[in-house]
């Protein structure tokens, strides 16, 4: 079985769901980011996409974004980008 199913043979359905990075002091101290995201849509459509996107640092949440890309057509490839604004953090983060 491949390495990445549970011993049930079952896929885990919140595989892909987290994305977790690390960054230098360095990247923190920027104003500004781009991201873009890729995401495909299998043979079924997605009548009502959400994805909920969340910046920690540390435990401590920052920032909290929430994208509704609405109706997704079947065996797409969709890509979106975003631009970010840093909050001021204080030097005793």
């Amino acid at each position: 079985p491949d390495e990445e199913e549970p011993e049930s043979g079952q896929l885990d359905s919140s595989a892909g769901r987290f994305v977790r990075y690390q960054f230098t002091p360095a990247f923190l101290r920027l104003r500004k980011v781009g991201a873009t995201v890729e995401f495909t849509v299998g043979e079924k459509p997605v009548n009502s996409f959400r994805m909920i996107e969340r910046h920690f640092f540390r435990d401590r949440i920052l920032k909290t974004f929430d994208f509704d890309f609405g109706f997704c057509i079947p065996n797409s490839c969709n890509t979106c980008e975003h631009m970010y604004e840093f909050p001021q953090l204080s030097e005793d983060i």
